[in-house]
Parts: structure tokens; sequence; C-alpha cells
């Protein structure tokens, strides 16, 4: 018998990942999105595991579904997705992206997140040129 607890299986994904299994994290992350496909944490899950793997082409539509999902409000969502844009060479939307994350820390007045996204956002728009 398959699990259909989608909590279950994404926590057995995390796992999988952890312990040097990335295929079978993206095997559960798949079932746990067929079960809850309006989940932003299994599609962020996803996405990390495929980054991980530097499958940036199967990441990126993973990660912007977690975007969409948490309707832009999710600034992990929006800094992960920055950073695989740019390692896809795709600069500009990282420096879109981080914008929007730093904008979203700032409210949150999480300090230590805003330097961060700060830096990467020098990175990336360094690399797009528009710095």
């Amino acid at each position: 018998m398959t699990p259909t607890n989608p909590t279950f299986l994404d926590h057995l994904a995390v796992s999988l990942a952890l312990n040097g299994d990335p295929d079978g994290a993206v095997d559960q992350l798949r079932k746990a999105i067929e079960v809850d496909p309006r989940s932003v944490e299994y599609r962020f899950n996803l996405g990390f595991v495929f980054e991980s793997r530097d499958d940036l082409a199967s990441a990126i539509p993973q990660l912007e579904k977690s975007v969409a999902l948490s309707q832009n409000k999710d600034w992990r969502c929006l800094a992960e997705l920055a950073k695989v844009y740019d390692k896809a060479g795709r600069s500009t939307d990282a420096v879109r992206a981080a914008r929007q994350a730093l904008d979203l820390v700032l409210k949150q007045d999480d300090q230590q997140a805003a330097k961060s996204l700060q830096d990467a956002l020098k990175r990336y728009e360094h690399d797009a040129g528009t710095d």
C-alpha cells in the first residue's frame, strides 16, 4: 500500500534527499503533489531537489509554481527562484525575483534575511550588468 498522506511523503522525501537519494526524493515529492497540488512547500522542495542535482530546467518550473501558489508572498520561494534563475543565466529574472523577496523581507523586518538578499541581489545585478 502506497502512503497517501502528503505530509508524510514530503518528510520522507526530505529524509531521502538528505541521505543522498535525490531520485527517491523526487518520486515521493511527485506523489505528495499528486495528492495536494496546491502545496507551496512540496513544489518548493521539489524545485530544491532538482536544483541540488543541477537540473535547473526542471527546478525552475517547480519554483515558479511555488511562487505562483504563494501568490508572490513567500520570500523564500522568490529567493530560491532568483538563485536558480541566476545559475541558469537568467540574471535579469534573478534580479526581479530577488527584489520581490527583499521587499517582503523588509516588510517583515527580518534584518538577517534582508542582508543575505541584498548581497545576493548585488551579485545578480552584477551578473545582469545592471549594477
